[in-house]
């Protein structure tokens, strides 16, 4: 277990924005019950085609990955079993594939490198979802869809990122690292089942109108948290805040009362 997280609710003197979208036109695999009923381990895997290199390490020296690590492992330590996430530390630690020479990628492009270059699919006690970093945007319906700054394929545990939308989205550095955290803890809760995309809701809060995504506000999943009008909103509100976990309560609600 990430050994920050007792100190999971202290001052983080900036909460971030995101903008994500999930594919919703296929249903999600079963195999969602392996999250909640045998694995003890889950391995972020990232990959980063050319000139769309993560955030790794930060300007003091930490690991921006330890906020997704803490934010997904906080969502398990009230299920009989407790989840380690595994984050990269560095790019070292991270796949680099050649650039594509696409300005756009379909779903199809997506899921075509993640079969050429992740490295493992899990299994039942360690499970992995596979983050690919793209230096482009997402095509949908051959056009570009570029205010779309993540993209879970639905049915798979397969993430896509698209790192321009993430380069332009503030001029400090220190922003830029937690939106891009915040877009992958959001697609990663997309590949967990959330909200009620796989996972069995505990309360009523899934947003039908916007798919899989949740009518709290101040949840990482709330679907207004995917707009680029909202970007310089979203943020200013959330100057000086104590809250580290980003998860609202009633995601976590419902990972905590699965029983598969």
């Amino acid at each position: 277990m990430h050994p920050f997280f007792k100190h999971l609710f202290t001052p983080l003197w900036i909460l971030l924005f995101f903008l994500c979208a999930c594919k919703k036109d296929e249903p999600l695999s079963s195999g969602i019950d392996i999250f909640y009923k045998s694995m003890t381990s889950l391995k972020l895997e990232v990959a980063y085609e050319e000139g769309a290199e993560p955030y790794a390490i930060s300007t003091s020296g930490d690991n921006v990955w330890e906020y997704a690590e803490l934010n997904i492992e906080s969502l398990f330590v009230q299920r009989p079993l407790a989840l380690d996430v595994i984050v990269p530390n560095g790019l070292n630690e991270m796949t680099a594939i050649p650039d594509q020479n696409k300005t756009g990628f379909t779903v199809d492009n997506i899921l075509g490198l993640a079969n050429h270059y992740r490295k493992s699919t899990g299994n039942e006690t360690d499970g992995n979802i596979f983050i690919l970093f793209l230096n482009g945007y997402y095509r949908q319906d051959d056009t570009l869809r570029q205010t779309v700054m993540g993209l879970h394929v639905t049915g798979t545990t397969v993430v896509a990122v698209f790192k321009p939308l993430i380069a332009s989205s503030h001029v400090t550095r220190v922003v830029r690292e937690f939106v891009e955290q915040g877009v992958v803890i959001h697609e990663a809760g997309h590949a967990l089942g959330m909200v009620n995309n796989g996972l069995p809701l505990a309360s009523p809060h899934h947003d039908s109108a916007h798919g899989a995504h949740c009518t709290n506000s101040e949840c990482v999943m709330y679907w207004q948290n995917e707009r680029t009008a909202n970007i310089t909103g979203f943020v200013q509100n959330y100057f000086g805040g104590s809250k580290r976990m980003i998860f609202g309560d009633e995601c976590v609600a419902d990972v905590v009362n699965y029983q598969p």
